[in-house]
């Protein structure tokens, strides 16, 4: 990706809020969290232990492609996972487009989303940005994002609309963004080396729902 790439969608974002909702650039900076946001995601639940390599997989001694390079595995190559982790490099942006109270709601397995007993309410403008920086799954069946608001940060079921493609004026609460997300995984390759690489479709047998690992192994 070119270096000036990230400034000037970020400047289109920008514009974008400024023609469309008629908000001040500084409202989009307010609070702005620190990125990236890292967690460690452990190998459970449905990560499957053992993958297998699809294609050449560039190790490197830490989770960034910048990062030197410790091995090279080759396709068909059977690995052992060590560590995960779970990158968000930037957070989405959700813009208010109608003052609006909103109380808490937790999404789960079956079911609507519940509200808890004393539940936390925010009051929100227009004009109001919240950055989403992270989310708590099982990667199926529930999601609920950690977002921040005013510089403080709370997990809930989502409140706002994805229409990027098709707005509606009805809309309270509009996504201009969404968060981007990376997951990383350092490997153990067969002669012992290891090293990171990007947790993607250049592997088999990631999980219960990826291609068996007998796709790619040798």
């Amino acid at each position: 990706m070119p270096a000036w790439l990230p400034f000037r969608r970020r400047h289109l974002m920008r514009a974008v809020a400024v023609l469309a909702f008629g908000i001040v650039p500084s409202q989009l900076d307010a609070q702005r969290p620190t990125m990236p946001r890292v967690r460690p995601e452990p190998c459970e639940g449905y990560c499957k232990p053992v993958w297998a390599s699809c294609a050449r997989i560039t190790l490197r001694a830490a989770p960034s492609e910048k990062a030197a390079v410790t091995a090279v595995l080759d396709s068909g190559v059977r690995a052992s996972v060590l560590e995960r982790q779970y990158h968000v490099p930037s957070p989405g942006v959700v813009l208010v487009r109608r003052s609006f109270t909103w109380v808490e709601q937790h999404d789960q397995a079956e079911g609507p989303p519940v509200t808890p007993r004393n539940p936390r309410r925010w009051n929100f403008r227009v004009g109001d940005t919240i950055y989403v920086v992270d989310k708590d799954t099982d990667g199926d069946s529930y999601v609920n994002y950690v977002w921040m608001y005013g510089g403080k940060e709370a997990t809930t079921a989502s409140f706002w609309e994805d229409d990027r493609n098709e707005p509606d004026a009805k809309t309270r609460a509009r996504l201009l963004s969404p968060m981007r997300e990376e997951w990383w995984v350092r490997m153990q390759g067969p002669t012992g080396q290891t090293g990171w690489a990007r947790s993607g479709n250049e592997w088999a047998g990631r999980s219960y729902y990826d291609d068996p690992i007998e796709k790619c192994a040798k």
